[in-house]
């Protein structure tokens, strides 16, 4: 048991600060690198909401919905063909 936000913590800060590198990821902030989910439903209310992604920031790029799962489907022919 944890909660949504010590789950949510676990894939954000949490790594950012085990590895020293809190000044340039882990949270939003000016300057920090960032790769970004925007979710449809709120994951502070339920974990699982972090599978409601509409569009995702990457590397600069923004990717949505239809990019998204042309990409999940691409990825699983090539490791299950």
């Amino acid at each position: 048991g944890l909660s949504d936000i010590e789950i949510l913590k676990s894939g954000t800060i949490n790594p950012a600060v085990f590895f020293g590198k809190s000044d340039e990821f882990g949270s939003v902030e000016v300057g920090k690198s960032a790769d970004l989910l925007l979710l449809n439903m709120n994951p502070l209310e339920n974990a699982e909401n972090t599978s409601s992604i509409e569009v995702v920031f990457y590397r600069g790029q923004l990717l949505n919905k239809a990019e998204i799962d042309s990409q999940l489907q691409a990825i699983a022919k090539k490791y299950h063909p």
